[in-house]
């Protein structure tokens, strides 16, 4: 029966060919005029497919929304607040295309302004590097704007796809860098409003230097991995900003100062040496103490030192231990400081060897 319908289909006769250029023209014509009327029709509906991921990755204001990744990170944004991508009028602007400036206009010229860039939406907690005195900075953790500290100098956030960060894979998270930077004469800082609002300071310290508009005051990039994430931003931004460089492309890097009297100079000569910087122990140019250099220097003159400075892990960025209040301090000092004898010991138990060898 199936041969016997494909012999039938083959008899019928051939559709017979248009019979003049004109016709054929005319109805190439009619056919484009039908594609054109169908174009807006087809344009509204692949509005709804799914943005491709290049798209979901980049930093987007839709309607009062900060997203990143596809996803809202900040809502209710004032009207006054905009946002540009990173590479615009940068040679190598493909490198940044997924990360972005934040910036905010204000009705009158100021030294000293205070944005707010709207609520943070819901699903995300934060790391906060923020500075408690004029050199240093701490590490706070929290979730809701609210809690961010004045003078964050640093906000990185991680939104969990699942219900519970427990349930959630690494493969269900999503990182976010908020990174306020020096806009020319201008600094930036982040901070939280008792209206549970993300603010950033931008201020120039002279009443005399003056703006109405932070144009690019505050860098914002997202990721699957937070630590490939600030890497890369870093570098993104010693490109664009030309102010600093990377630490990989540094000449020097910086080192500690160990002072050898001092009752815990072994302890803080080593923790140096772990966290990757360098050591230097004396007191004053040619004097040394030798029973600490013995034990932080190899015999060959190298120092063992990790590849990489020390950093949490993943698990701990969010979290912090001394200050959760579920750890004692002491009980953390201790365990620092039994990992520091190990190390010591370590490194007595080379020399020993290398000297018996």
């Amino acid at each position: 029966m199936a041969l016997m319908r494909l012999l039938m289909i083959a008899s019928l006769p051939l559709p017979l060919p248009s019979l003049s250029y004109k016709t054929s023209r005319c109805c190439c014509h009619r056919s484009r005029r039908l594609v054109r009327s169908a174009m807006p029709g087809a344009c509204q509906d692949l509005s709804t497919i799914t943005p491709t991921p290049r798209r979901q990755s980049m930093a987007q204001l839709q309607r009062g929304s900060v997203l990143v990744g596809g996803r809202e990170l900040l809502v209710r944004a004032p009207p006054n607040v905009n946002l540009r991508p990173a590479g615009a009028g940068v040679a190598d602007g493909g490198a940044a295309s997924g990360a972005a400036f934040l910036g905010a206009r204000a009705p009158a010229a100021s030294s000293r302004h205070v944005f707010s860039v709207g609520n943070l939406a819901s699903g995300w907690r934060w790391l906060s590097l923020f500075r408690f005195k004029i050199w240093w900075m701490i590490p706070a953790t929290g979730v809701g704007a609210a809690a961010v500290p004045a003078e964050t100098q640093m906000l990185l956030l991680e939104y969990r796809s699942e219900a519970g960060p427990a349930a959630a894979t690494e493969r269900g998270s999503l990182y976010a860098l908020v990174l306020p930077v020096l806009d020319g004469g201008f600094r930036a800082s982040l901070q939280g409003s008792p209206e549970d609002e993300l603010q950033f300071c931008f201020e120039s310290g002279d009443p005399d230097v003056q703006t109405m508009e932070a144009v690019d005051a505050v860098f914002v990039n997202s990721g699957d991995n937070p630590f490939k994430l600030l890497k890369e931003s870093i570098k993104m931004l010693s490109k664009i900003k030309g102010t600093f460089s990377h630490i990989e492309d540094k000449e020097l890097i910086f080192v500690f100062l160990v002072k050898s009297k001092h009752e815990s100079a072994e302890f803080h000569g080593a923790a140096r040496a772990l966290s990757g910087g360098g050591v230097y122990v004396s007191d004053k140019p040619g004097v040394h103490d030798f029973s600490v250099l013995k034990k932080l220097v190899l015999p060959d003159g190298s120092i063992l030192r990790a590849r990489y400075a020390g950093r949490p892990t993943r698990d701990c960025l969010f979290t912090d231990p001394v200050m959760d209040g579920k750890r004692y301090e002491h009980e953390y000092r201790f365990t620092f400081s039994f990992a520091t004898k190990l190390f010591l010991i370590a490194y007595s138990l080379r020399f020993v060897l290398v000297v018996a060898g």
